[in-house]
């Protein structure tokens, strides 16, 4: 049908149909894909410009730069803007702002590398508001409290077409809610780590950033048993998506064992055969409608177990990164061997 439309719109319809539509030479009908092509199909990259609720910039040079995420302060955004080629083509720059007050809870995030169709600027939202959450996710994982989760990525953007160097101002309708945390509080350790992480392109990056997500659902769901399926998510992500409950249970077990228990009179498979009974039990009941109050009673609980799954995975990993074929098991033999079944669990902290 695209083609039937695109045929008679290039050409002269009664013509058309008067010689027939096998009248029509090869050379044409390339011409006329090619021409389809680059107006609707060709796949270029762009840049979306993201406002972000719940961050804001203490400098006017504030700036975090986080691989294809980029952090702005308004100052340098609005320099970001003047640099850019169409601004040649005005007499006065085009330029977008926040106002004053929005700069206090406001800031300008920068999503690079997005591919998409030359004319499909809605896709671009969407493929940079995804890129952008999972990098929050983690953000606000390591510097917000579990309640505080409260970025918004506002419905009003700008896509830049770096092949056609044009600037699209554009709206998604959605929703969100509301606070302000800055970029330039952030604990220096964090922002390297955050660096490290988003500058690696191992698999288990996208594990670690689909349980950043999955933690993120949890902090903003209300209800028991939604809060739960995110928490057997995280796990289960960081995990490949597995669904082997009991191998989930076993290696959660090795994690968490001797962060739970700090007295010398048991070992360490002492802690890890009860923990893996606790965590298939947890597993059933995310699975298991209604028990409402058994669910209430252990949700604290299994909700430090996960955090503490996934921050050793993470640091971990991030130790490993050189080594292209490390997989969550490596961890798991390494806190195997250096915390062995016979070992007993001491009152010292654990260095994980």
């Amino acid at each position: 049908m695209a083609i039937v439309e695109a045929i008679l719109e290039q050409g002269d319809p009664e013509l058309i149909i008067k010689t027939e539509y096998d009248a029509l030479q090869p050379e044409q009908f390339k011409q006329l894909f090619d021409w389809m092509y680059e107006e609707n199909l060709k796949i270029v990259n762009y840049t979306v410009c993201l406002h972000v609720k719940d961050l804001k910039a203490d400098s006017r040079f504030s700036r975090l730069d986080l691989k294809d995420i980029e952090f702005m302060s308004d100052a340098l955004f609005e320099g970001w803007q003047h640099g850019l080629p169409f601004q040649k083509n005005f007499e006065r720059p085009h330029l977008v702002r926040s106002s004053e007050d929005q700069q206090k809870e406001y800031i300008w995030v920068l999503v690079h590398n997005i591919l998409a169709g030359i004319n499909d600027i809605q896709s671009t939202y969407q493929l940079a508001e995804e890129k952008l959450t999972s990098c929050l996710s983690l953000l606000y994982f390591f510097s917000a409290r579990d309640d505080d989760h409260n970025f918004i990525i506002e419905d009003q953007y700008l896509a830049y077409n770096h092949d056609r160097k044009k600037m699209h101002h554009a709206y998604a309708s959605k929703k969100g809610n509301i606070s302000a945390k800055s970029i330039d509080e952030l604990d220096p350790e964090l922002v390297d780590l955050l660096v490290r992480f988003h500058d690696t392109e191992l698999k288990w990056k996208a594990d670690i950033l689909q349980a950043a997500k999955n933690f993120e659902h949890y902090f903003r769901s209300m209800g028991i048993s939604e809060q739960m399926k995110y928490l057997k998510a995280v796990i289960t992500s960081l995990f490949g998506n597995t669904q082997d409950q009991r191998s989930l249970a076993a290696a959660c077990s090795v994690f968490v064992s001797g962060t739970n228990y700090r007295g010398s009179d048991v070992t360490f498979i002492d802690t890890r055969a009860w923990l893996f009974d606790d965590f298939m039990e947890f597993f059933m009941l995310c699975e298991t409608s209604g028990k409402f109050a058994l669910k209430e009673r252990i949700m604290e609980r299994f909700k430090v177990f996960c955090k503490n799954v996934f921050v050793t995975t993470l640091v971990n990993f991030d130790i490993l990164d050189s080594n292209v074929h490390a997989t969550i098991k490596d961890i798991v033999d390494w806190l195997y061997f250096v915390y062995p079944n016979h070992r007993p669990i001491r009152e010292e902290v654990r260095d994980q």
